[in-house]
């Protein structure tokens, strides 16, 4: 029997092929297949979905339909390059990374090696800040700054390291071109 379990709160999920590299935000936390959250242990991670078990009770996570960043204001862009204000880039890399993120689906992009490249973006949400800055669905995140992004948590924390500069790059895969957008915090 499958039950909704209300007392937590699935805000999105990151989806690998690999089911080791997936992530979910539970209750503004991320966590991996096998990983517990409050006892439940997490056996499946699905674009929108978790499967959790306890015991021999078997309990689905939707994502929570609210949208903590409704509305946001602050970018500018001209061509490649975009302006952020201070405010704005440091909401949505501060404690709201983690939702901030779960505002498009991605999935890991896979080299010929099987290393990861890279996170390709999808099912965006209208309003985000990926939306704001000018990320389309189909492209493939590669690099911040320079440094390539090679795992979900190393990319996180990549991401947060930005805060204390004033300029970075964001490096990503368009429709098979490669493409910088140069970011100016203002």
């Amino acid at each position: 029997m499958i039950e909704l379990l209300l007392s937590l709160v699935l805000t999105g999920t990151i989806v690998s092929s690999e089911p080791k590299n997936s992530f979910a935000q539970i209750n503004g936390h991320l966590y991996q297949v096998g990983q517990k959250v409050e006892g439940y242990q997490i056996v499946k991670i699905v674009p929108t979905k978790v499967t959790l078990k306890d015991g021999h009770k078997t309990w689905v996570l939707d994502v929570a339909d609210n949208n903590v960043l409704e509305r946001l204001e602050g970018v500018e862009r001209c061509g490649d390059r975009i302006k952020i204000t201070k405010k704005l880039y440091e909401y949505v890399t501060d404690e709201n990374l983690p939702t901030v993120i779960m505002q498009a689906a991605s999935e890991a992009v896979y080299d010929e090696r099987g290393n990861i490249r890279g996170f390709g973006l999808y099912d965006m949400d209208t309003g985000s800040i990926f939306d704001l800055v000018g990320l389309e669905d189909g492209d493939v995140v590669i690099a911040i700054d320079g440094q390539p992004l090679d795992g979900v948590l190393e990319s996180i924390n990549l991401l947060k390291r930005t805060r204390a500069k004033k300029k970075f790059t964001v490096t990503l895969i368009r429709e098979g071109q490669e493409k910088t957008f140069k970011i100016e915090v203002i």
